[in-house]
C-alpha cells in the first residue's frame, strides 16, 4: 500500500472530505488529492507530521514503516527534527546493528550513521 492510499484510507475512516484536511492543514485540495493518487510521491516531512495529526496516525504508518495506524494517536510523541533518535530506536528494536543497515542497503557504515 502506498502512502497515498494509507492517508485516503484514513481519511475516509475518519469521515473526512479532502477539503476538510486541506483546510486543516492550510494546503489546497489539489495538493491533498496529488498525495493521495501518489502523483506527489514524496511528502515532506513539513506536512508529515501534521497530516498525520488530521488523521489521528503516526507518520511511521502513513510512510508505511508501521502496519497499524495508532488509534490513541494523541499519546504519541513527535521528533521529526531529530530523524536519526527515531531510526535509533527502531534499529535497536529490530535488533538490527548499523552493519546490518549499511549491508541491507548497500552504503558504507558513515553514511548509514545516526
Amino acid at each position: 500500500m502506498t502512502i497515498g492510499h494509507r492517508i485516503k484510507k484514513k481519511r475516509e475512516e475518519l469521515g473526512l472530505s479532502i477539503a476538510d484536511v486541506a483546510n486543516q492543514l492550510d494546503k489546497d485540495r489539489t495538493t491533498i488529492y496529488r498525495y493521495e493518487t501518489d502523483y506527489i510521491l514524496e511528502v515532506p516531512a513539513s506536512i508529515l507530521e501534521p497530516l498525520s495529526r488530521v488523521l489521528k496516525t503516526t507518520p511511521a504508518y502513513l510512510m508505511g514503516w508501521e502496519d497499524e495506524a495508532s488509534d490513541n494517536h494523541g499519546d504519541i510523541e513527535f521528533n521529526l527534527g531529530r530523524p536519526g533518535n527515531f531510526l535509533r530506536e527502531r534499529r535497536l528494536e529490530l535488533g538490527l546493528e548499523l552493519s546490518d543497515i549499511a549491508e541491507a542497503t548497500g552504503e558504507d557504515l558513515l553514511t548509514v550513521s545516526e
